[in-house]
């Protein structure tokens, strides 16, 4: 019953197929259910994770704080604001809004590939939600299990975490939105590229729509 929901995912929809005793395993031993009314809170920035979360009913809001410490007339790439003051820049939050939506996107997928993943935002449910929470240690232990989903998933977490590790802090987040990086993390399983393209290009590319989507989004809530 979590299969289709988890496919969403390009290593899950990849392990389907290559691997289906491990979807089954995961299943039955690593991944569980959560219902969240109207306002509840998933997770509080700070907090260090213990899963990935796949929202498959209704729509949760990631609120995510950027912080800057020093400087002055600093722009803010990822929310697309700028801070002015007429002094040194002491210290200046400004909140980032991203939206999780059912059968799309997921949550806090770095847990699944680090040893430790801290929570950079907020997520508070928009409205009634269910949730599926893939637990990281158990998942850990399961991919183990099998040599070809150990494979594969050893791939694709060497890939994932380059482009992890190459992204501006401040693009960071814990919100993963499915419509614009799932084709990237489709080619972290096997490499394959566009003609020309390199893997840091395509990593480039994905950070860029990530910024123009928190822009947009902050836009939309600034005008509500």
């Amino acid at each position: 019953l979590c299969v289709p929901h988890l496919s969403i995912h390009p290593l899950f929809s990849r392990l389907e197929s290559a691997s289906k005793v491990t979807l089954f395993r995961l299943s039955n031993t690593a991944i569980s259910r959560k219902m969240l009314a109207a306002g509840d809170s998933l997770f509080l920035s700070g907090e260090m994770a213990t899963h990935m979360y796949v929202c498959i009913e209704g729509r949760l809001r990631y609120i995510k704080t950027q912080k800057q410490s020093e400087g002055e007339g600093k722009r803010m790439e990822a929310i697309g604001s700028y801070v002015k003051n007429s002094g040194p820049l002491q210290r200046v939050v400004l909140p980032a809004t991203e939206w999780v939506d059912s059968h799309e996107d997921w949550i806090a997928e770095p847990i699944l590939w680090t040893p430790a993943w801290r929570h950079l935002g907020q997520t508070i449910s928009h409205m009634k939600s269910e949730l599926l929470l893939v637990d990281a240690e158990k998942f850990s232990e399961v991919i183990l299990l099998n040599p070809q989903a150990m494979q594969l998933a050893h791939t694709y977490a060497k890939n994932f975490l380059v482009w992890l590790n190459t992204m501006d802090p401040l693009l960071r987040s814990d919100i993963s939105q499915g419509e614009i990086i799932s084709k990237m993390l489709e080619r972290f399983m096997d490499m394959e590229l566009d003609d020309g393209e390199t893997m840091e290009e395509a990593m480039s590319k994905a950070t860029t729509n990530r910024s123009l989507t928190m822009v947009m989004d902050n836009n939309q809530q600034q005008q509500i």
